[in-house]
């Protein structure tokens, strides 16, 4: 019997230790913070952005996108303009949603998410060296001011002069069409970030959302 209490009491100081009272409490991890608070909150909205726009696509996924062989001679793409090229399509990402953030959000909130976005976007472009955060920026804010005024012509030359600018073929590409491929990238993303964003912060899609507005309207013009 004895040892049969003392086992009993070695589980009871098991299953209760006593704590002493000089021991700190251990810290309590604070609550993550919901969807809803993320897009109200610049920094949250970026390292969102980060996650789910910039670490989903890999620079080296995009490598598929580049003109094929047979393209990249008979047009002459150099080696520096496929690096240029693959890595661009990352910026552009991060356009069409800044386009998005600067069209719905308070300026200073898109000011804001813009400061902290970039960065993410130079270390996922470049890596952790740093040093290109301006540059980045103007060209950001470059292709968000031709977004927001739907000026094709002056995202496909912004694309062409960052991407082609030395190329032997710059007017043969720029003929071509090539740099349009930069608005409709934009758009892309833009597209897929506001589906997000009316989902998360209005609990349905911009789908229905647009058709329960339309649907309004007619009854409006309807009692008219």
């Amino acid at each position: 019997m004895g040892l049969m209490n003392w086992l009993k009491g070695k589980g009871q100081i098991a299953e209760t230790p006593k704590v002493s009272p000089s021991q700190p409490a251990e810290p309590q991890r604070p609550p993550d913070p919901s969807e809803k608070e993320v897009f109200q909150s610049p920094s949250l909205l970026a390292d969102w952005v980060n996650r789910f726009i910039l670490q989903a696509n890999p620079i080296q996924d995009d490598y598929t996108l580049l003109p094929d062989d047979q393209t990249r001679k008979n047009l002459n793409i150099t080696i520096e303009q496929r690096e240029r090229c693959v890595r661009e399509y990352s910026l552009l990402r991060i356009a069409g949603v800044s386009a998005f953030v600067k069209q719905h959000y308070p300026d200073d909130f898109w000011l804001a998410f813009s400061n902290c976005v970039v960065p993410h976007l130079c270390r996922h472009m470049y890596g952790s060296g740093g040093g290109r955060e301006l540059e980045v920026e103007k060209a950001l804010e470059e292709y968000v001011d031709a977004t927001t005024l739907e000026d094709v012509d002056r995202c496909s030359k912004a694309y062409m002069s960052r991407v082609y600018d030395d190329s032997d073929n710059f007017y043969k590409l720029t003929l071509g069409g090539i740099g349009y491929i930069s608005a409709e990238f934009i758009m892309s993303t833009y597209n897929i970030f506001r589906g997000a964003y009316y989902q998360i912060t209005q609990g349905m899609s911009y789908k229905s959302l647009k058709l329960i507005s339309y649907a309004l309207e007619t009854v409006k013009a309807t009692k008219a």
